[in-house]
């Protein structure tokens, strides 16, 4: 690098490619040397490569190398594409925490913040994973206190759900012996009665079904 021989340093990298194909800092270190000499179409092939590989360890540092490449250069419009490709290949709730803030900070974009958090909640709902649902619409309520109006913060306030204490049979030591355990369930304001009914239904017959097989 100090000589300028950047074709050199290029077959160096390449070599750390080849011995380890799987280390994310293999990736990074030469999407940085074909950033630092202006090489932005060099350094987006190999992030493409990177998030390619079927096997890398923490492959979230590399997808966070893209970003920042896109970001860095102001081609928001660029990181929202690799944003909206990290989703499609995982449903973390993080990655819609950190798109969300990606949207609201970095972009000044509400309309796509809220958009991202719609199908972060939707997704969530489909899986009955109440947690991961609850921790979106707080994080969703707290960037529209901080970036986006009273009305929109309003109307998410209004879908946070309430913690209850549930009651449930669980099978006990013995066969046929059940345990009746308490735990809390969140109860969603935008889940209709009738889906809480059929819950409760789908509840009562698995319970009658384990009393019939006891």
């Amino acid at each position: 690098m100090r000589l300028g021989n950047i074709d050199r340093c290029r077959k160096i990298y390449g070599k750390f490619l080849e011995a380890h194909p799987q280390n994310p800092k293999a990736w990074n270190v030469f999407v940085d040397l074909e950033d630092s000499v202006g090489e932005l179409d060099r350094a987006r092939a190999l992030c493409e490569l990177a998030i390619s590989q079927d096997r890398l360890d923490m492959p979230e540092l590399v997808w966070k190398r893209y970003i920042d490449l896109e970001v860095s250069h102001d081609e928001f419009e660029a990181a929202r594409k690799v944003w909206l490709k990290l989703l499609d290949k995982s449903n973390h709730v993080r990655v819609f925490i950190a798109y969300s803030e990606f949207e609201a900070v970095t972009c000044g974009s509400m309309p796509h913040c809220r958009e991202a958090m719609e199908k972060g909640i939707k997704h969530f709902k489909a899986e009955n994973r109440g947690d991961e649902r609850a921790m979106l619409l707080e994080h969703w309520l707290k960037l529209e206190r901080e970036h986006g109006d009273a009305p929109s913060a309003e109307a998410v306030e209004n879908r946070l759900p309430k913690r209850v204490k549930k009651r449930r049979n669980v099978p006990g030591a013995e066969p046929g012996q059940e345990i009746v355990e308490e735990y809390m369930d969140y109860v969603f304001p935008d889940d209709k009665p009738e889906q809480q009914n059929l819950k409760i239904l789908e509840m009562a017959r698995a319970w009658k079904k384990r009393k019939l097989t006891a």
